[in-house]
């Protein structure tokens, strides 16, 4: 009977630390499944409507994202959206800090490089 119970309860420890460990990676493949999207179907949307929209998801599902770790430019023949943000994740003496870079497009992922460098000269 007790070891019946120390395993129900390691299983349940095994679960709960997969899922606060997991969660910043499913939360990151919904954002770019989301910044796809966006680019993919934007229609006639403006840089606000897109940006409005994106900045709503990611409110949702509580991501640490800024204007300023966003960027995002709506053209007449694309739309580039990326984004470049840390996740800290502790559990109890566990910690893990994940770094993500989700995109549209390829493309987009170089302009926020681009972005960021002119961002970092500006600040010297």
């Amino acid at each position: 009977m007790i070891r019946g119970i120390l395993i129900f309860g390691f299983i349940v420890l095994a679960l709960n630390v997969g899922w606060v460990f997991a969660s910043p990676l499913i939360n990151n493949t919904m954002l770019q499944g989301k910044m796809e999207d966006l680019s993919k179907y934007r229609g006639l949307k403006s840089q606000g409507d897109v940006e409005h929209e994106l900045m709503d998801f990611i409110g949702d599902k509580s991501l640490p994202i800024s204007s300023e770790n966003l960027y995002l430019q709506v053209t007449q023949g694309e739309t580039l959206i990326a984004a470049h943000y840390w996740v800290d994740v502790e559990f109890w003496i566990l910690h893990h800090t994940y770094e993500f870079t989700p995109a549209s497009s390829p493309n987009a992922l170089q302009q926020l490089g681009i972005q960021r460098a002119r961002n970092q000269i500006n600040a010297r």
